[in-house]
């Protein structure tokens, strides 16, 4: 089957964990690239520009290379990983403190698009997974306010579910208080996690339905039960998994399900099913707190406290 037609479905996951594998690993040489092409320009030129805009959009951009970079070598147990995914998360977190702090001082930016708008989303995750007990008490009201706003215009027309999802989930981090009602017709696909989350017998399988339906997203399919791919007409990207990327493989909106749920109730979510992705090394992640500060993020860091003062939040 060619690969541009694969369909994933229960039948074929693990065709469809190589061939997702082998997609991410086609790109590596590029990653690399592209991780030094953005440092030196962070380095050679949004840092002595001050350019803040410059600086948060080459970090996000390491941050998601190193995750291209660390998620294949973690899938197979290799844990020069485990250093890939700390040096991305040490990046984005800078990047996630600048684009918090400029917003801050320039409101009016929440009426604009935000580039790294996708890349904060997926960092909630990643920091709920690898950072410890660390969950900066302004990121979520940040990420929330960004996606109520004109923010996130771009992103809801790429995927209006999952961004009410996550707009959901931050939310109720911020209120402490888990959902009450739900609107399963806007929320589509992610519905069953929010619907299921309290009942033992059936969320086990929805989360392996629910995995299929990301893979599926990642390989151009709206759902399993999808008769045909997304038309080649459609705007590119049409879903958050869309690639397939090292998204598909990391599932990040569970982990920032877990801690939100978790917050909220009380109660522990663990996640276990039949199905590749919740029985990957990816799901035990160790925490990589504190993240690591190259010569570059330690100049960012300076430059952030300098460029701020008292607003510079950690």
């Amino acid at each position: 089957m060619a690969l541009k037609h694969l369909h994933p479905g229960p039948d074929n996951r693990g065709e469809v964990i190589s061939a997702t594998l082998k997609e991410i690993l086609r790109g590596e040489t590029k990653r690399h690239s592209l991780i030094a092409h953005n440092e030196r320009i962070c380095n050679e030129h949004w840092l002595p520009n001050n350019d803040i805009g410059g600086v948060v959009g080459a970090c996000a951009g390491v941050f998601y290379d190193q995750m291209s970079l660390a998620i294949p070598k973690l899938w197979h147990g290799d844990t020069q990983g485990i250093q890939l995914l700390a040096n991305g998360a040490g990046s984005m977190y800078l990047a996630a403190r600048l684009d918090f702090c400029d917003l801050k001082l320039s409101p009016g930016g929440f009426d604009f698009e935000n580039p790294v708008l996708k890349h904060l989303i997926i960092f909630h995750g990643v920091l709920a997974k690898v950072g410890g007990n660390v969950m900066p008490k302004w990121f979520a009201p940040h990420v929330l306010k960004l996606l109520n706003g004109k923010a996130s215009d771009l992103l809801r027309q790429i995927d209006e579910p999952f961004v009410e999802f996550m707009r959901l989930l931050l939310q109720a981090q911020i209120v402490r208080k888990w959902p009450e009602e739900i609107d399963r017709a806007t929320l589509k696909g992610f519905a069953p996690l929010l619907q299921f989350i309290g009942d033992l017998n059936k969320f086990g399988r929805v989360l392996e339905d629910y995995c299929d339906f990301r893979l599926c997203n990642a390989w151009g399919w709206d759902e399993v039960d999808a008769r045909k791919p997304r038309k080649s007409h459609q705007s590119f990207p049409s879903s958050i998994f869309d690639g397939p990327g090292w998204e598909a493989l990391l599932p990040f909106e569970l982990f920032s399900l877990q801690y939100v749920y978790e917050s909220c109730t009380g109660m522990s979510l663990t996640f276990s099913g039949d199905h590749p992705l919740l029985n990957s090394k990816l799901m035990s992640l160790p925490s990589v707190w504190p993240f690591p500060k190259s010569e570059l993020l330690a100049e960012i860091e300076k430059f952030g406290a300098s460029k701020f003062g008292e607003n510079w939040q950690g």
